[in-house]
């Protein structure tokens, strides 16, 4: 969704955006090559309290030596020292030195780098692919990155965002009060905010369709994009003609050939060509996601299909289905249905998460552990805290603290590395980093 900057942010808010053109730190000179660690008896002895076929696991380690870092990007990893940024490889030799204020982890070959105030962009060898001068840079995306000129003011009305590309040249002609920024420019055209108004342009910096939407709008799905006009909204092609009228009071964007719009308090669904496919007879109503869409209706929510067909209302709160589950809270416990609304796993957990490969995450009394589509514990109840807990998305390995320490366990809840770190980030392109006595470093589990 897209909102209208605030007007009139006070000096120091400024300052702080004119300093960070991207992500912070997630979270920590030259660091030592790889070093083997025998993984030790206590936690030999824990992998083997967990699964005696727990296969044999050594670590290796890059020193834990800085104050932070970001997990590795594109080969290099984002590491910071003494208050200075730099890039090492996963050798753990400094490839780029630390002497910059920010950086930003690497995208499409370059990372936006700070100096003397000032954003630019270095490649992965550490030479300067577009010089310092902006005041606000963003990742590259498909070949273009949204940045700010560099200004002193100390009001956000004085900021203007463009695009560049790799080279650095600015390929549009009009700078912008606002551009909204997407991972993937959905469809083509970037929504961009000039004089009050939102207009679309696409990636060549060309004006695609001009500046007469107002308040909020959303980025085009599926050929069409909610807009707003003359207080209603409709939606619009990539030409600009109107596809649905402008009648409603919201909409959301289209989902599966259906998008949610509000009318006279209440919500329905149209198709593509405005036609009404489910009448306006609920309180709130989110997108469909395979083949199901949440509703709410007198406080409850639920599921219904793309016939209007409601499959289940009766909880407090509903998630989207994976892998044909869904989570649902009622009486402020957790639980899972299934597509039909049967309760497949009873509503007896502190917290959940969906399900993916099979488990999901869930907390009962206080720990975590993970269960199967049965709801039979896996992997047992004992974890005080997990990290975005998705083994696929972590490649094959969970960080997991246990008695104030960190660690990782595999999908059997064989312990991977020993629980001795006081934090830890998940794995990303075979390394993780570690915090240990302070410091950061990574580590990289080898069967």
């Amino acid at each position: 969704m897209i909102t209208k900057k605030l007007k009139g942010i006070l000096l120091l808010f400024l300052a702080v955006l004119l300093s960070s053109g991207c992500n912070k730190t997630e979270n920590g000179d030259e660091a030592e090559s790889l070093t083997e660690i025998p993984v030790t008896a206590s936690s030999a002895a824990a992998e083997e309290t967990v699964t005696e076929a727990s296969p044999q696991r050594t670590i290796e380690i890059i020193k834990p030596e800085y104050d932070n870092v970001n997990p590795f990007s594109e080969g290099l990893a984002m590491v910071v020292k003494d208050g200075k940024y730099g890039f090492i490889n996963q050798t753990g030799a400094v490839v780029i030195p630390l002497e910059y204020e920010n950086a930003c982890d690497f995208k499409e070959g370059l990372a936006a780098v700070l100096k003397d105030s000032k954003w630019g962009y270095t490649d992965a060898a550490g030479n300067i692919a577009v010089p310092f001068g902006y005041g606000f840079a963003e990742d590259f995306n498909d070949g273009i990155a949204k940045v700010s000129a560099y200004t002193e003011s100390h009001y956000i009305d004085d900021i203007k965002y463009f695009f560049i590309d790799k080279s650095g040249k600015a390929i549009t002609q009009d700078k912008y009060d606002y551009v909204s920024y997407s991972s993937a420019y959905d469809e083509g055209l970037i929504p961009v905010y000039k004089d009050g108004k939102w207009g679309y342009i696409d990636k060549t910096g060309a004006l695609a369709i001009p500046f007469e939407y107002d308040g909020n709008i959303w980025d085009f799905r599926e050929g069409l994009a909610a807009v707003q006009k003359g207080g209603k909204y409709g939606f619009i092609n990539q030409t600009g003609n109107a596809a649905v009228p402008f009648e409603y009071d919201y909409g959301e964007a289209f989902s599966e050939g259906l998008a949610a719009v509000k009318k006279d308090g209440k919500w329905g669904f149209i198709d593509n060509k405005g036609n009404i496919t489910i009448p306006f007879e609920y309180d709130n109503a989110m997108n469909f996601y395979g083949g199901f869409a949440r509703v709410t209706k007198d406080g409850k929510s639920g599921f219904i299909d793309k016939e209007g067909n409601i499959i289940f209302i009766g909880y407090d709160f509903m998630g989207d289905f994976r892998e044909g589950l869904s989570i649902v809270v009622k009486d402020i416990k957790c639980g899972f249905i299934n597509q039909t609304g049967e309760v497949v796993i009873p509503a007896e957990y502190d917290t959940a998460y969906d399900f993916m490969e099979g488990l999901a995450c869930v907390m009962k009394d206080g720990k975590y552990g993970f269960i199967n589509q049965t709801g039979k514990a896996v992997i047992p109840f004992e974890y005080d805290a997990v990290k975005v807990p998705y083994f696929t998305e972590t490649e094959g390995y969970m960080g997991v603290q246990k008695d104030g320490k960190w660690g990782f366990i595999d999908k059997t809840g064989a312990v991977a590395a020993p629980f001795e770190y006081d934090n830890v980030q998940n794995f990303n392109e075979g390394l993780a980093p570690v915090c240990y006595k302070g410091k950061w470093g990574f580590i990289e589990i080898k069967r």
